[in-house]
Formats: C-alpha cells, sequence, structure tokens
C-alpha cells in the first residue's frame, strides 16, 4: 500500500510531447522542462520537470526522433532488448518513474530512473513482457 497518493497532471498538450520537451528542453529558447501538478498527502504542488530530476542529462531531440514508421516499432524491441541508447532509455525511464512514483506513492523519480534503466539494459523488460504475452494467450 502506497505511504501517500500521488498524481501527477500535466496540463494541456504537454503531455503529448513529454519526453522531447524533456529531454530536448534547451530547444526553442531555453530549459523549459514539462510543467507538472503533481499532488502528494493531499497537498497540491506545481512544478517543473527537468531531466535532471531524473537523473539524466539532456540530449539533443533528433536522438529520439523516428523519420520513418518502420523505424518505431524496430526501435522500440531495440530499445526493450536492452540495446537502447542513451537517450532513448532516459525517455522510457522517465515514462516508468513517474508512473512508479504514481502508483507506488512514495520514492524519489532519480531513484525510479536508475531502476528502470538497470531493467532495460538487462533484458529484463523483454523478458517481463514475453512472459506477459505467453501467459495472455494461454
Amino acid at each position: 500500500m502506497p505511504e501517500s497518493i500521488v498524481s501527477v497532471w500535466i496540463p494541456g498538450d504537454q503531455l503529448l510531447r513529454a519526453h522531447p520537451a524533456l529531454i530536448a528542453a534547451e530547444q526553442e529558447g531555453g530549459r523549459r522542462g514539462v510543467r507538472v501538478v503533481m499532488i502528494e498527502s493531499g497537498t497540491m504542488r506545481e512544478t517543473t520537470l527537468q531531466p535532471e530530476d531524473f537523473g539524466f542529462p539532456r540530449y539533443r531531440l533528433d536522438e529520439l526522433t523516428c523519420r520513418t514508421v518502420e523505424e518505431s516499432p524496430a526501435r522500440e524491441e531495440r530499445i526493450l532488448a536492452g540495446a537502447g541508447s542513451d537517450a532513448e532509455n532516459a525517455a522510457v525511464a522517465m515514462t516508468a518513474a513517474l508512473a512508479a512514483k504514481v502508483f507506488e506513492g512514495r520514492g524519489e523519480l532519480r531513484d525510479w530512473s536508475e531502476r528502470a534503466v538497470a531493467a532495460l539494459r538487462t533484458g529484463e523488460v523483454q523478458r517481463l513482457g514475453q512472459r506477459y504475452l505467453e501467459t495472455d494467450q494461454s
């Protein structure tokens, strides 16, 4: 059971642009980050998340841009198999860290990010996905 309830709200269309805005925040005039509203133990606070909050440096947006439709699933498989680039792993880990923070209700984003990157690099994410698919087809 979580120690406290944590919710994260990303206003407007920033939800769709969350990773590029976090990772390539230096584009378009500076270190923007992504504005979020977090609710923890009944207290609401607005903050701006930066890659550094997750323990990551900033990457260029072109390091995450798929140039063709076919590139996207191939990239996804490579990341899940543990062969993603640092930028790709950071993007996935930030999503996982926010989800873990919301569902667990505790912990630091940096710690959750480290755990996510470790799971990606070892191929554990791919193994869990395969196990889920096999169970789902049974």
